[in-house]
């Protein structure tokens, strides 16, 4: 074999190994299936190794269909569940922190008291998912659909949730400091109690130290209850703005496509 022959084999086998460690050897259905099967069965330190033989530095679960599986307590931290049919599946009280869920489909799954901080969720499908308790914090949950989610008490700081569909999701309780809703759709959503101490008692006064960073503009907040927990602020059916002895009561908003709420607590 000649010099130059020699030195590109050895670039391309270099190259090869390099693409391998990052995860870009293409994986058979036969050992998705396998890696599938291991993790349902609970062995998630095998699967691990597994993913590792095959060139993925993360557990490999990419388009993986793991639906009505039973997850619950399952450490999955770093995972790459992208793409993944995880519909009506327990991952309650998993962690799933820093695991990769974009374009997932999680519709009716059971997430309470989870740990997804950090996730990559963009675009994942949570509607009308179990999340309460969950800890999102720092989850990119941008363009996510999260139709009718109970999130009652999420810690969601510092989430991303710009552009994504909150259509009746239930956020009583939830701690929503310095995330970003810009663009997000609120339509029936509820915040009676979202960040606690947000509001002084009776007197819908903003406390900056909850709020601050946090952002609502281009929200659609038609028909909502949003800020309701947070400003006492009704939006009810009658287009009146009063004061009440606990706050004030604006009735018969329509406030989709015309009013921009932004909170930066400067």
């Amino acid at each position: 074999m000649s010099a130059p022959v020699a030195i590109g084999a050895v670039a391309a086998l270099a190259a090869a190994s390099q693409l391998s460690r990052r995860g870009s050897r293409s994986v058979s259905q036969a050992e998705l299936e396998r890696l599938v099967d291991l993790v349902d069965e609970g062995e998630i330190a095998e699967a691990r190794a597994l993913s590792a033989k095959l060139g993925h530095d993360r557990l490999y679960l990419r388009d993986a269909d793991l639906s009505d599986a039973g997850l619950s307590y399952s450490d999955l931290r770093g995972a790459d569940l992208s793409g993944a049919s995880l519909s009506h599946t327990n991952f309650r009280k998993a962690n799933l922190s820093g695991a990769n869920l974009s374009d997932a489909n999680l519709i009716g799954a059971t997430l309470e008291d989870a740990n997804l901080s950090k996730t990559n969720a963009r675009g994942a499908s949570f509607e009308w998912a179990g999340m309460d308790g969950a800890n999102l914090r720092g989850a990119d949950l941008s363009g996510a659909n999260l139709e009718g989610a109970d999130m009652r008490r999420a810690d969601l700081t510092g989430a991303n949730l710009a552009g994504a569909n909150l259509t009746d999701a239930h956020l009583t309780g939830a701690d929503l400091t310095d995330a970003d809703l810009t663009g997000a759709d609120l339509t029936g959503a509820n915040l009676v109690g979202a960040n606690p101490d947000a509001v002084y008692p009776y007197r819908g006064e903003l406390n900056p130290a909850k709020l601050k960073g946090a952002k609502l503009k281009g929200a659609d907040l038609d028909g909502a209850y949003a800020l309701a927990g947070l400003l006492g602020l009704d939006f009810g059916p009658d287009r009146v703005f009063i004061r009440t002895p606990y706050g004030h009561r604006l009735q018969r908003s329509r406030l989709s496509g015309r009013t921009t709420l932004a909170f930066s607590g400067e």
